[in-house]
């Protein structure tokens, strides 16, 4: 006989009615709970659910922006309504639970003047316990139901993303595709699109949501013992660091995964091949796959490569190569400026010049393995390590920040499981080099939206920018305001 049925002719249509009742709110908490999960999703991913999405009549130069910032506050209010309408709807699911249980306690009140079903009388546990149970089937399939939907969106979303679409400033429904050369291919090996994605997230992602959370957990624990077992510890001392790594390991939440799972099965994929090698470029920041067949290194002079102590040798020695240069260098090499970094030199010399110090750098190294190579300005401008340094029809320098052409704009991704403030970092570093290079109000601004740009390409939400440039500015404004105060009090 049917659930319902049994109910009905047990304990009265009005138990039917309380049933149906929580079937319905335990559909509706499912697709409210899942909606919370994919907003939340797309706050993360810093992108808009359709529903949301805002349209701008006029087509100002900071509309975009203006847009932008109203769909994430709506996709805030979203998850904030989607909160507060579970735990509205958790209070009534609990509150008929409650009268269910009465009502199904209450057998001998409900039986009276009723007949009874012919074949089959089940006790009052056994119907609650099949009741729990067609609920959680509801509750089950809702949640699939509506998860598997917005997956879809999801994927939809996260493949746009990833073919690196992104709004121009004209139209918002214009996409402008952003080149990333992030990953260079030279097997032999064809790489599927998961594997792309995962290797332009670059050699330094963290991947987090590893499966043996309990293996690290052990590792933790045993290393804490380790150390318990030092002499040097006193005995109260050792009971509280077991303590406190008890309660850090009780109350801490392993991170959400940051690869989806077709990404993660072509990182093991990758990790097991052994007829393929994934190193980083020589210049530039990308990622390549060569065959390991083919790739073969041998250094057969010179100071190893990667050695600590290798940089500062290098140094020393260049240091007496440019002692015993200058020191030799005739009369008609006239040299009016001169400062080196490492092997790169900056140098004002007479326009004859250049040509005849070249050759006379060639000369120093008896070997004749040390060569140089000149660039001399052109249209008033030269670059120089990371500037590019150019004279002003004033006669004064300018500088700002220089990429080279292999530069690729590749940073930590901020979905990588590094510590927040490794990943702050890589914003101060950005924007104080913007401040200390570039010289012009105008180079400045120009640089702080290159950076905004390549950054948002690695991930990053508008606020990591913000921050830092706000704290740079206040800064500043302090340091002005102390130099003033200095300069009159000295008057």
């Amino acid at each position: 006989m049917n659930l319902f049925n049994i109910i009905r002719s047990k304990y009265g249509q009005d138990t039917v009615k309380l049933v149906r009742a929580q079937e319905k709110i335990v559909r509706k908490a499912a697709r409210t709970r899942h909606h919370r999960v994919f907003a939340l999703h797309c706050k993360r991913l810093n992108i808009t659910p359709k529903g949301l999405q805002l349209k701008c009549p006029i087509n100002p130069s900071n509309a975009e922006k203006i847009i932008k910032d109203a769909e994430n506050r709506l996709v805030r209010e979203s998850i904030r309504k989607s909160t507060k309408s579970i735990k509205v709807l958790k209070r009534q699911e609990k509150e008929i639970e409650q009268r269910l249980d009465e009502s199904f306690n209450d057998v001998r009140n409900n039986n009276n003047n009723r007949p009874k079903p012919i074949g089959v009388n089940p006790s009052s546990h056994v119907v609650r316990g099949n009741t729990r149970k067609h609920l959680n089937n509801v509750r089950e399939s809702e949640f699939a139901r509506v998860k598997a939907r917005q997956i879809k969106k999801l994927k939809w979303w996260r493949q746009s993303k990833e073919n690196k679409y992104k709004f121009t400033n004209g139209n918002r429904f214009k996409w402008k595709i952003v080149e990333r050369k992030w990953v260079v291919n030279l097997s032999s090996r064809p790489l599927s699109s998961d594997e792309q994605n995962v290797l332009s997230k670059g050699l330094n992602y963290a991947v987090s949501g590893d499966r043996n959370k309990s293996r690290s957990i052990e590792e933790i624990i045993v290393s804490t013992e380790m150390i318990c077992k030092l002499d040097s510890i006193p005995l109260d001392e050792k009971d509280t660091i077991r303590g406190k790594v008890t309660s850090i390991l009780k109350s801490s939440k392993p991170p959400l995964p940051n690869l989806s799972r077709t990404e993660r099965n072509a990182f093991e994929g990758l990790k097991k091949d052994k007829e393929v090698m994934i190193l980083p470029a020589d210049k530039g920041r990308a990622t390549v796959v060569i065959n390991t067949e083919d790739y073969i290194y041998e250094q057969h002079e010179g100071i190893a490569m990667g050695s600590p102590v290798s940089h500062l040798i290098a140094n020393i020695y260049l240091e007496s190569f440019e002692e015993e240069a200058i020191k030799s260098a005739d009369g008609t090499i006239k040299r009016h400026f001169w400062r080196r970094y490492v092997d790169d030199v900056f140098a004002i010399v007479h326009k004859d010049a250049p040509l005849p110090l070249n050759r006379h750098l060639d000369s120093i190294d008896p070997s004749g393995k040390i060569k140089f190579t000149t660039e001399i300005m052109s249209e008033k401008q030269i670059t120089f390590l990371d500037m590019i340094i150019r004279i002003k029809q004033d006669g004064t320098l300018a500088t700002k920040v220089y990429r080279k052409p292999t530069h690729t704009d590749q940073y930590l991704d901020f979905h990588s499981n590094h510590p927040l403030e490794h990943k702050l970092s890589v914003v101060n570093t950005l924007v104080d080099r913007a401040n200390t290079i570039v010289s012009e109000e105008e180079d400045k601004k120009q640089e702080l939206k290159h950076i905004r740009k390549a950054l948002k390409i690695c991930n990053y939400p508008k606020w990591s920018v913000d921050r830092v440039v706000s704290k740079r500015k206040e800064q500043n404004s302090k340091t002005s305001q102390k130099n003033v105060k200095e300069r009159k009090w000295r008057r």
